[in-house]
């Protein structure tokens, strides 16, 4: 799951090596293998086996693939993040999904991180909506949630715009992979993202300019 779900993370239009050395586009050159007809079930392994080396063996210099190495970013140091304050529950139906089925179990996670993390290691799920407010942005202003529908991560994003106090902006980015629009620019960004950015400067541009005394209002 992690190998499939993280390809679709950085589906980005150029080559990268932010998570893996991987191709421009990643998604679509692991589905190239994925999509071809086969026979029986050794040649659809082998279409597996291809597209999984799109992720863990795109330079081609690797004699095994090591799905135990996701990454080399220090995901372990996330891991310990996601193991504590930053919990996320994570399922799959097995029918909606094409994964296979696997329902959130909080105790079974909670064993799976202190035997990772020792006992000191205690997921706290309430804790993030707690400190930060979840999904009630009431209070919450100048703040630009820019959302790249190509990352598995946005469906738990926020969407839509707040109208309340007007300080909180949801920008979807169509094309976008995990943070594209925070990235460098590149020569293949789609136009999406491009707007984003541009989008993305003029609010900050007209939070800053607010903010200077100068216009502000005199309260008596």
């Amino acid at each position: 799951t992690d190998l499939w779900t993280d390809l679709a993370m950085m589906d980005y239009p150029y080559a990268t090596s932010f998570l893996a050395p991987l191709p421009a586009n990643p998604v679509t050159e692991a589905c190239k293998s994925l999509s071809s007809p086969y026979d029986n079930e050794q040649e659809l392994l082998q279409h597996i086996f291809s597209a999984a080396s799109v992720y863990f063996n795109f330079t081609g210099t690797a004699q095994c693939l090591n799905i135990s190495q996701e990454d080399d970013i220090g995901a372990d140091m996330w891991s310990y993040q996601a193991c504590t304050e930053m919990v996320m529950p994570f399922c799959y139906d097995g029918a909606n999904d094409m994964f296979e089925k696997a329902d959130w179990d909080l105790a079974a996670f909670t064993t799976q991180c202190q035997a990772q993390w020792g006992s000191s290691a205690v997921p706290q799920p309430d804790l993030a909506n707690s400190l930060y407010g979840g999904r009630n942005l009431d209070s919450a202003t100048n703040i630009v949630f820019s959302n790249g529908l190509l990352d598995p991560w946005s469906s738990g994003g926020v969407l839509k715009s707040s109208e309340a106090k007007g300080g909180v902006v949801a920008i979807i980015i169509p094309e976008g992979a995990h943070h594209l629009d925070l990235r460098g620019s590149d020569p293949a960004d789609p136009v999406s993202v491009k707007t984003a950015r541009k989008q993305e400067r003029s609010y900050i541009r007209q939070w800053i300019q607010a903010s200077k005394p100068s216009n502000r209002r005199m309260i008596k």
